[in-house]
């Protein structure tokens, strides 16, 4: 399976040190990716055969520890470029056979082996352009094989990007996430049919705009592609933005909200 990755080696290094050191503290913010891993394992329940699976992004194991319930025969491939995330991972699974644990990225998987599924969950967002990663996902499945994966899309954070734009103008971030329409073209052009497809929009709250960025930072995604602008943010920018932020996106109860756009996909190899 071959993929084109997000600019050079420094862009997947630069991804894996912030994943790493934000390993001990991502689960204890990640509400909405457990709902979305929750939501995937669900998608897959149906779908057979499923003896082999591979997994791309397990992270800290959220999916990986739902499928090792839903599907205890079978054997999981699980991916991450984080060491850190791995070895977390490994701890929520000790003891838990049929795993094989690998620090890479797709082009890790190498062997020629073939999977009845490949999920993911919150992770594909990462890696661009898609439909060659589609494409490289489609070749390590079986025909009639399965792709099930959530991933975040435009409109993730939209409260955030708007914030910035307002009290920092020329510092916006330099890449977006996918839209609905470019995944979806992203998968026909992989030779994938579409199952079903949903998207879900979810508001999270938080006590204060300080606390939400806190949270990206313990969860690793600040510093990243989706936030990296052409000039940085210095404390004046940031304390605006926290300002901004704290008066403008009020959740009611004294906090603020975030808002996550997530697509949920059930894909299948055309025969």
């Amino acid at each position: 399976m071959r993929r084109k990755p997000d600019g050079s080696m420094n862009h997947q290094r630069s991804v894996a040190a912030r994943f790493s050191a934000a390993a001990a503290t991502y689960d204890s913010h990640a509400a909405v990716q457990k709902e979305a891993a929750e939501r995937v394992v669900g998608l897959t329940a149906g779908l057979t055969p499923n003896r082999r699976i591979l997994e791309i992004g397990c992270g800290s194991g959220l999916l990986t520890e739902k499928l090792a319930v839903l599907l205890p025969e079978a054997t999981i491939c699980a991916v991450d470029i984080s060491a850190a995330m791995i070895q977390m991972a490994q701890a929520r699974l000790a003891g838990k056979g049929g795993i094989l644990w690998i620090v890479g990225d797709v082009d890790s998987v190498r062997n020629g082996a073939l999977f009845d599924l490949v999920v993911s969950s919150s992770a594909l967002h990462w890696i661009t352009p898609l439909e060659p990663a589609f494409k490289g996902l489609a070749g390590g499945l079986v025909t009639g094989g399965h792709l099930v994966f959530s991933i975040m899309i435009e409109g993730t954070l939209a409260e955030l990007h708007a914030a910035r734009r307002e009290v920092a103008p020329g510092k916006e971030a330099q890449s977006k996430l996918p839209s609905e329409n470019e995944v979806v073209r992203s998968l026909k052009g992989a030779d994938f049919e579409i199952a079903s497809q949903e998207r879900t929009s979810s508001r999270i709250q938080f006590p204060s705009a300080a606390a939400f960025l806190k949270c990206l930072h313990e969860q690793g995604l600040t510093g990243g592609r989706f936030s990296r602008a052409g000039a940085q943010l210095t404390r004046a920018d940031l304390r605006k933005l926290v300002s901004s932020y704290d008066s403008n996106y009020k959740d009611g109860i004294g906090g603020v909200y975030a808002t996550y756009e997530i697509l949920y996909v059930v894909a299948k190899k055309r025969v």
